[in-house]
């Protein structure tokens, strides 16, 4: 059901508290076994914070001061709690009898019996004017009632229909809508998984690539042809704790170079002597880089 405010429809499920936090897909989601009874718990927990079924029990009783004064029901009251049987109706007053004996002679007694007549004749002409009519109408009567009921019944079996079919729309939509959002799910949880891996072998393939670098950087440094854009390092100079000298293995102290482009070149020169070994090794890391990138294609062309 969909109630406006400010012009704007509005949910009944908006009134809960936290239904903005919901976020479960229950046609989709999988329940582990072991939260069947934590589920079943909350559940539970949550109905127990409805209303009742009988949410009048307690209540208190109305007061009713008129019925509770009054001496018949109050008598009646009284026999049912103590269960006694109904006392039968007094038809002394239904028989016509004919004043007899004394009371013959007396004139009130005989008008007391012909009223008594009078009134049982009247009775049993209603009666046979009732019975008159039930033949003549009730058959009628009793079918057009029927039919106010087979019609009340039709419709409110149509009204059970709709709600069912709106029901069952509602159902099939949200889980076509859930399945849908699982497909999306599941195709974005795999292209993060397929990322995070390429990630990892992208930082692989730098790690061993900046591990190369430095390795001969520090190379560089112990035959003094580090280039120019390189004599500014920040990596750590080990030196000897004893003399504090640099070790052999370590990196150097930034020295000026004073020959120039010539003592560049020949840095250069010395640089890729004697270093083939190590530039397969580069090109192999690289080459793991650009595969991680997608950058190289089958036929090895950028």
């Amino acid at each position: 059901m969909v109630k406006m405010d400010g012009g704007q429809p509005q949910y009944l499920f908006q009134d809960n508290e936290g239904w903005d936090l919901v976020d479960a897909l229950p046609y989709i989601d999988p329940l582990p076994a072991d939260l069947q009874q934590e589920v079943r718990r909350l559940v539970e927990e949550e109905m127990s914070r409805m209303p009742p079924r009988d949410y009048l029990a307690s209540l208190p009783k109305p007061a009713t001061p008129v019925l509770d004064s009054d001496p018949v029901i109050k008598g009646e009251m009284e026999r049912i709690k103590m269960q006694r049987p109904m006392a039968k109706l007094d038809q002394a007053r239904l028989n016509v009898e004919v004043p007899s004996g004394a009371k013959a002679a007396d004139v009130g007694e005989w008008k007391k019996s012909l009223e008594n007549a009078e009134a049982q004749l009247e009775h049993s002409n209603v009666r046979m004017v009732n019975l008159e009519l039930m033949h003549k109408n009730a058959q009628k009567v009793w079918l057009n009632h029927l039919q106010q009921l087979e019609h009340h019944h039709t419709g409110l079996q149509s009204d059970v229909k709709i709600l069912k079919r709106d029901m069952d729309e509602v159902n099939k939509r949200r889980k076509l809508d859930q399945v849908s959002c699982g497909n999306t799910l599941r195709t974005l949880g795999r292209e993060w998984e397929e990322l995070v891996d390429r990630n990892g072998e992208i930082l692989q393939a730098v790690g061993e690539l900046e591990e190369d670098v430095a390795w001969r950087k520090r190379k560089c440094r112990d035959r003094g042809i580090l280039p120019d854009k390189y004599l500014h390092d920040d990596e750590p100079m080990e030196v000897d704790p004893t003399t504090g000298a640099p070790l052999a293995n370590g990196p150097r102290p930034a020295t000026a170079n004073t020959n120039g482009p010539i003592a560049a070149q020949q840095a250069n020169m010395e640089f890729a002597e004697g270093e083939d070994e190590s530039m397969m090794d580069v090109d192999q890391a690289g080459s793991s880089y650009a595969n991680a990138n997608g950058m190289i294609d089958a036929n090895g062309k950028e």
